[in-house]
């Protein structure tokens, strides 16, 4: 088996009979227009012909990059089969016959699954509300893309025993957005400083020959979000963390191609990174797009009425009001999902919770996944600490509306609800615990 690198969280993982493209991201930003890639412009991967199979982890947009996915070949599109987890496969397989991909296959959650027309199997492990982690097997040689899945020692566990241990395990190698907390200069460090120790434990845990680093290819391109930059980890510091451990770590640059297994030369590829983290600061950084008063309030109301579809009142009513100084329009307003009141404040004296743009506040409101999006492309900031719980139940809230997870009776027993729980009732309840660890 080989991995070629395409970008960022997008390689192809050759078997002896088929190939399978993971995560197809060539060109555009992400997340609001915020996350850029990072490295030489991608190419098409080679030999695309061999390439049978078409596996996306989630719907986040660097892994489910619509603008990709329309660009690829007609006869491309026509040919593949996508790959998707089972939850929620339905809106995802919409999507992807919208674009031209008539050639589905929903795969089970943690069932070995041989691949039609192949001797490859794989193994899907759902992550959370809407990630998977991605098992190929062929022969002896295992490989699991991990991506940005977070995994505790208990997922480790199950995956060993469903999938066995993995020879080449594909890991994220830095930090993906920020909860918003003051100060982020030392938090920043401190969560890249974690994510190289969650390569090092699933390294391990996942009894893993060898890793190898991708999934943050990228960089935050806007003036309110280029902060995350100096702080993040490059594939040079992976190198000095795992291999002192004892953890064979093999860097790889956009088109190389790499067969389990065999020596690799981590120098051309290492100092080929160490030049493109280089040059971010040079960069030219967007500005914030603005938006009006009345297009946020507009927004707003819009979204309140969308949840009451699918929400109990008494579940909004426990959303207290959140305060967001909007620095852009110099203006604080004053948000309550429960009463659906939208209120201008008078600057002077306003204590808020949060800062951000206009822009981001819209999409916050405008989209399902418009507040996952503002803390993944790290656009906001909480004034105290003492706004994060109001604003951590916000953000449960709009996850749970994201993923069609809705709680009002008549839906409680609708398909997505009944996937969901069908899938991921052992692993939720451990998760969401994790989660709000996480989240502290």
């Amino acid at each position: 088996m080989s991995i070629e690198l395409v970008s960022h969280a997008s390689v192809v993982v050759r078997c002896a009979d088929t190939a399978i493209w993971t995560d197809p991201w060539l060109s555009g930003s992400a997340f609001n227009n915020s996350w850029e890639l990072l490295g030489p412009a991608p190419t098409m991967p080679e030999d695309l012909e061999s390439i049978r199979f078409l596996w996306v982890s989630h719907e986040h947009p660097d892994h489910f990059n619509i603008p990709t996915l329309r660009s690829l070949p007609e006869s491309f599109r026509e040919r593949v089969t996508v790959l998707f987890q089972s939850i929620n496969s339905h809106k995802v397989f919409d999507a992807f016959s919208k674009m031209g991909y008539p050639n589905h296959l929903a795969l089970p959650s943690r069932k070995l699954l041989r691949l039609p027309g192949s001797t490859c199997r794989v193994y899907c492990y759902p992550v959370g509300q809407m990630d998977s982690v991605l098992g190929v097997s062929d022969g002896d040689v295992r490989v699991l893309n991990v991506n940005d899945a977070e995994l505790d020692p208990h997922d480790c566990r199950n995956i060993c025993k469903d999938f066995g241990t993995s020879t080449v395990l594909l890991s994220q190698f830095s930090y993906a957005g920020y909860t918003g907390m003051p100060n982020p200069a030392g938090k920043l460090k401190e969560m890249a400083a974690h994510q190289l120790e969650l390569m090092a434990t699933y390294h391990r845990d996942l009894g893993a020959q060898t890793t190898i680093p991708f999934a943050s290819f990228m960089y935050f391109s806007r003036t309110d979000n280029c902060y995350m930059n100096p702080p993040a980890n490059r594939p040079s510091d992976v190198v000095r963390y795992l291999e002192p451990r004892g953890h064979d770590v093999v860097v790889l640059a956009p088109g190389d191609v790499w067969t389990a297994g065999t020596p690799h030369d981590n120098g051309p590829a290492v100092a080929l990174w160490e030049r493109e983290f280089d040059t971010v600061p040079d960069k030219e950084f967007a500005p914030s797009e603005t938006m009006n008063l009345d297009e946020l309030e507009s927004a707003f109301h819009d979204r309140v009425r969308s949840l009451r579809t699918k929400f109990p009142r008494a579940v909004l009513r426990l959303m207290k009001p959140v305060t967001i100084r909007v620095s852009d329009l110099d203006a604080t307003v004053r948000l309550c999902f429960g009463t659906n009141t939208f209120e201008a404040l008078e600057t002077d004296g306003a204590v808020a919770d949060v800062e951000m743009n206009s822009q981001p506040v819209w999409f916050m409101l405008s989209q399902p996944f418009g507040m996952q999006t503002v803390g993944t492309s790290a656009r906001y900031r909480l004034t105290n600490e003492r706004s994060f719980g109001n604003w951590r139940r916000h953000r449960i809230l709009f996850a749970f509306d994201n993923a069609e997870l809705y709680l009002r009776p008549a839906r409680l027993v609708g398909r997505a609800n009944a996937q969901f729980v069908r899938t991921r009732f052992t692993l939720l309840p451990r998760q969401i615990a994790y989660q709000l660890r996480r989240m502290r």
